[in-house]
């Protein structure tokens, strides 16, 4: 299952819901420059990079099911991963900003102390903390911040994240990001990744074990 950027697309049960305005895409970006966060050596020999949206329901099953291998194997040399934090699902929440918020929250801790990355990037897709499109309230950044800070963040990144000091930064990312993404599979949708600017078929169980050989 995908959301993607114009249409929502369920693979059992094609349905198709306009959701926003493709935008004009940008050339020359590097997906190296416009990840949010990148857990994992620069050496590493397998190199992925990751498209989500903190409020896509579907890339929080894809890191309930993955995230943690892809944590394990980054932290053993395996693979670098890079994390692209979208925004197109903005509208569908509560205070039309979410998604913008949420990866403004992930990059002012990745900027402060890489290590506290995953933890929130973890905790903000777990069934408990994650709001619902079209739901009727999500995360404030008072909210995002006290996330952070209950799991031991730098004290400046959680005054960071109250202060919503990157989200403007995040949104241009995603924006990058998606650019990307078009470019190289022609869509933008969430969760997506890819390797060598082409798609990885996440839709194989197996994908992942694939890749590290």
């Amino acid at each position: 299952m995908r959301n993607v950027l114009g249409f929502r697309r369920v693979l059992l049960m094609p349905i198709l819901l306009v959701l926003s305005v493709v935008p004009v895409p940008r050339a020359g970006a590097d997906p190296a420059d416009t990840a949010v966060a990148t857990i994992g050596d620069d050496g590493a020999p397998v190199v992925i990079d990751v498209y989500e949206d903190y409020l896509c329901p579907y890339s929080a099953a894809f890191e309930q099911e993955f995230g943690a291998r892809l944590i394990e194997a980054a932290a053993s040399g395996k693979l670098s991963v890079r994390y692209h934090m979208l925004r197109f699902l903005d509208p569908r929440s509560a205070s039309g900003d979410y998604s913008s918020r949420a990866a403004g929250a992930a990059l002012a801790l990745f900027e402060r102390d890489p290590e506290d990355f995953a933890p929130l990037h973890q905790r903000l897709f777990a069934q408990e903390t994650q709001p619902k499109e079209h739901g009727k309230s999500d995360l404030s950044n008072e909210q995002l911040a006290k996330i952070a800070d209950d799991l031991g963040a730098d004290p400046g990144a959680v005054s960071a994240i109250a202060d919503g000091a990157q989200t403007a930064a995040a949104e241009d990312l995603a924006e990058q990001s998606a650019d990307e993404l078009r470019q190289s599979t022609g869509q933008v949708s969430v969760p997506t990744v890819v390797k060598d600017g082409k798609p990885v078929d996440v839709d194989d169980k197996n994908w992942l074990r694939k890749l590290l050989g």
